[in-house]
């Protein structure tokens, strides 16, 4: 069995400070779903991150081996 058996897709999300200059990427989360209607939730749950805070920025990796 693999990861793909059991999820469908997996979302990581980094985020940067952003204070005059951009840092460096760090791991914000990870989140995978294998239940019913799991796609649905990590696409919402990638959504979120589609907007910029005062002072951070979100990268979204998405997997789906």
């Amino acid at each position: 069995m693999t990861r793909s058996d059991i999820y469908s897709i997996m979302i990581t999300v980094y985020e940067r400070i952003i204070n005059g200059k951009k840092g460096e990427w760090t791991l914000h989360s990870i989140y995978a779903d294998g239940l019913e209607g799991g796609k649905y939730r990590e696409k919402e749950y990638a959504s979120n991150f589609k907007k910029k805070d005062n002072n951070k920025e979100y990268k979204v990796e998405v997997d789906n081996e």
